[in-house]
């Protein structure tokens, strides 16, 4: 098994004449043999990695597909920690580690999942990657599936979680991403009007869907489907938290970029129910940020930071009666960004997920 390194596209696109795209291989009998933050891995490379990483160290993680794509790629998640019941989506210390299958999405690629600690109660979970240009998402996730993995052993407060992370909910974009259009955000299932490809899967999922009565077309950025978990991505994500719901401690929503900590709910400017939890664990985060970084993250709903946004993520989380449900806006520097970047950003993103998973579970 070989592991191809390509340029970023637009890279490319400034050297027409001379590449289309520049490549390196090496082996990857081993996860050992290389370091996945130093370089933007495809959707193939990143599922080579984590089934190398789940192959090397089956005591600690497992990876598994949730789901599948249009196109046929797994959307994977990664169970680490897995021993544990409460789960954190994302993961720590710690023992057994699989991957297993969400789901596919449009074009058939499986929508895999890594669990680490997974037989533990108290779950964390973490997806990424949704909006397919959102890059320093999946590359923190990584991030973070690396530190639990490797560097566990630095963390034992975390050890009593199960963290489930979604690196890639979107392969199917994220691959257009890399090869056609670096800005593309939607999947890219065929629309009715035989014409336009994608829609917005942090609009898609079936909570307050109905009451968007903004018009949106096919063609827009923000097209939210033609009805309420169309997707296969979204169904995927769905069909996950409503099986482990009362054993998740946390859901994270990550994205980029705004320097935001978003709680619910998105539709209203009306507070959920446990808000106050929930902001005080958002508050956490975004002061362990500061504390570290010097970064400033502002928390509120998405109605009163940005707009009201419907049928997303953290709102279908909430009326699960999950307890805690986040969506993370990561970095302020737009959506390109040089790979010498990826392990600032994911230090970044992995400070504020460790001091908010403690502070959900009382720690703090």
């Amino acid at each position: 098994v070989f592991l191809t390194q390509t340029c970023n596209p637009s890279e490319c696109q400034r050297f027409s004449l001379i590449c289309v795209y520049t490549t390196r291989t090496f082996p990857i009998y081993s996860p050992d043999n290389f370091n996945p933050l130093d370089f933007f891995m495809s959707y193939d490379e990143t599922n080579q990695w984590l089934a190398a990483l789940e192959a090397k160290y089956p005591d600690k993680c497992k990876v598994e597909p949730i789901g599948r794509s249009y196109e046929g790629r797994d959307i994977n998640a990664i169970y680490i920690n897995k021993q544990q019941n409460k789960k954190v989506f994302v993961v720590a210390n710690m023992h057994a580690l699989s991957v297993e299958k969400l789901g596919e999405t449009w074009l058939g690629r499986d929508i895999n999942m890594m669990t680490i600690n997974y037989n533990a109660r108290d779950t964390i979970v973490l997806v990424a990657n949704l909006h397919a240009r959102e890059w320093a998402a999946m590359t923190t996730a990584l991030f973070i599936i690396f530190e639990l993995v490797y560097n566990g052993h630095h963390h034992p407060e975390l050890s009593q979680f199960r963290w489930m992370i979604v690196p890639i909910a979107n392969p199917d974009g994220y691959e257009f991403t890399r090869e056609r259009d670096r800005y593309w955000s939607k999947n890219r299932s065929p629309q009715p009007d035989s014409q336009t490809f994608g829609v917005d899967l942090n609009g898609n999922f079936a909570y307050k869907w109905e009451e968007n009565d903004r018009p949106v077309e096919p063609k827009d950025r923000t097209y939210n489907g033609p009805q309420a978990g169309s997707e296969p991505e979204t169904r995927a994500i769905s069909k996950l938290l409503e099986s482990i719901g009362p054993d998740i401690l946390m859901f994270v929503d990550m994205h980029t970029f705004g320097n935001h900590i978003f709680h619910p709910w998105s539709y209203t400017t009306e507070p959920a129910e446990n808000v106050e939890l929930t902001k005080a664990v958002a508050h956490a985060g975004a002061d362990a940020i500061r504390f570290k970084y010097e970064e400033y993250y502002t928390v509120g709903t998405p109605s009163q930071l940005y707009r009201r946004v419907y049928g997303t993520p953290i709102d279908y989380c909430q009326s699960l009666r999950i307890r805690v449900c986040l969506w993370l806006e990561m970095t302020n520097s737009g959506f390109q960004f040089e790979a010498s970047r990826i392990m600032r950003y994911g230090e970044e993103g992995w400070t504020a997920i460790k001091a908010m998973a403690l502070e959900a579970a009382g720690v703090l």
